[in-house]
């Protein structure tokens, strides 16, 4: 809905715009019939010399002087119009108060109201006042107030305009896009409209929202914003022919100087992504112009994030370093769990080496599809009735787990992780080799608990540290 639109110009009883009503709540001395006027001269002023009142009225919108607005002094006879420089003059007043208002054909139009402002006029003396339109940020938050805002989200409204000339793009596209929940994206459109003004009335609040602008073949720089509940931003586009950017760098053990291999790179809240390879080395190619923030995430390092810009047509590098950590992932609680030496148990169970991990890797997303790909009697990878991935282990064929299963137990270079829905998600790359152990095997070796089976996992990080 644009802010000149039938919504936005509906009226209250009297003919008055609802617009006009909420504009005017908001500053006392707007323009409201009725609501004051002139503060009449006492007893006795009436034969004092007579005063001028001089000024001039500002076009917000345009960021222009504002030509033929008419010019009232409200509850008195006194009129006139600005001239081609927004200028105007009451050359003979007598002394006292007065309200000074205007209207014009462009708020008329809007269905806005402009704010006045109180003049005090001396004898033989000539008072300056300044009068403007109400911006195009009042405005469209004001229309957002029509629609009910709710008090867990933001405003945010701007303009789209030509990068060269400044004109207005009408029909240029704005997209938010964020996410909610990982793996969860979730966007939302408005069009600009002839003034080249958009506006978003929900806006989530306190997460990381990419905005976007297209016209044609034009686009404007991503912009990365977060804004609190109840928060009015303005964002301005100036959209351009932009060509393509790219974004590589390496990983590094900021400890040891390592290189991070297996790492999953990602502009958050976007589809670019990447895996760090030999040498930490990733690159992420055709990356549109704007901010962004880079996350790099691994099972061993945890994860890390940097703010990056991305100009039109340019290569930016990026050295991030690392800091080795137990395995945790925030709210997800590690327990260690001591069972002896590890690799000595690990020589009993069901090996999936190196070679094997790398023979299904460009067919597997995850470790569960890695294990999926194994094709390994009585291992089960599969989603529950909640939807939940399960992975775990039956005495028989696949077919027999028939109810939600209970996940496997799992270490992770020889630290038990309480969640094992955490691990599942590894990348391939990460992985160094996997160790099954079906339940009466995990029962013997690892006791109570482990009626389920039990999965040792070892990462290449893991490796190089010596676990």
């Amino acid at each position: 809905m644009t802010p000149h639109s039938k919504r936005s110009r509906s009226s209250r009883p009297g003919g008055r715009p609802l617009l006009f009503a909420v504009l005017a709540a908001a500053a006392p001395s707007a323009l409201v019939p009725g609501s004051g006027g002139l503060v009449r001269p006492a007893q006795g002023q009436e034969t004092a010399r007579p005063g001028a009142l001089a000024g001039a009225v500002f076009d917000s919108i345009s960021s222009a002087p504002l030509a033929d607005a008419r010019v009232v002094l409200w509850n008195t006879k006194h009129r006139t119009t600005t001239d081609s420089v927004g200028a105007f003059r009451f050359p003979a007043l007598p002394p006292g108060a007065y309200r000074v208002a205007f209207v014009h054909d462009l708020l008329l139009e809007l269905g806005v109201s402009a704010p006045g402002t109180d003049a005090v006029v001396a004898a033989g003396a000539t008072t300056e006042v300044a009068l403007a339109t109400p911006s195009p940020f009042t405005i469209l938050a004001a229309t957002c107030a029509l629609e009910g805002t709710s008090t867990d989200s933001a405003v945010a409204v701007g303009f789209v305009g030509d990068d060269d000339s400044g004109i207005p793009l009408p029909g240029a596209t704005v997209r938010l896009a964020w996410t909610e929940v990982p793996e969860q994206r979730r966007t939302l459109e408005a069009e600009a409209d002839s003034r080249g003004w958009y506006r978003f009335c929900r806006v989530p609040a306190g997460v990381s929202v990419g905005v976007t602008a297209r016209f044609l073949n034009r686009s404007a720089g991503r912009r990365e914003v977060v804004l609190e509940a109840g928060e009015r931003s303005w964002i301005a586009f100036r959209a351009a022919v932009l060509q393509p950017g790219a974004i590589s760098g390496t990983l590094t053990d900021q400890d040891r100087g390592w290189a991070v291999e297996g790492a999953e790179v990602r502009l958050a809240g976007t589809s670019y992504g990447t895996v760090s390879g030999p040498g930490g080395a990733f690159r992420l190619p055709s990356v549109e112009a704007g901010e962004y923030t880079l996350r790099a995430t691994h099972m061993a390092y945890g994860e890390r994030s940097e703010p990056v810009s991305v100009g039109s047509g340019t290569a930016v590098s990026v050295a991030m370093s690392m800091s080795m950590r137990p395995i945790a992932l925030d709210p997800i609680e590690v327990s260690v769990q001591a069972i002896g030496d590890m690799d000595v148990v690990a020589a009993g169970g069901h090996m999936v080496s190196r070679r094997q991990i790398e023979e299904v890797r460009h067919r597997a997303r995850d470790l569960a599809d890695v294990l999926r790909l194994q094709h390994m009697t009585g291992v089960v990878v599969r989603r529950t009735a909640s939807g939940a991935l399960c992975v775990g282990t039956t005495p028989g064929q696949a077919r027999l787990m028939k109810a939600d299963c209970t996940n496997a137990v799992f270490f992770v270079d020889n630290a038990r992780v309480s969640s094992p829905e955490a691990v599942m998600g590894m990348p391939p790359q990460a992985i160094d080799r996997i160790v099954v152990y079906r339940p009466l095997q995990a029962g013997n070796l690892f006791g109570a608990g482990s009626a389920n089976g039990v999965i040792l996992v070892y990462t290449r990080a893991g490796r190089r540290a010596g676990r």
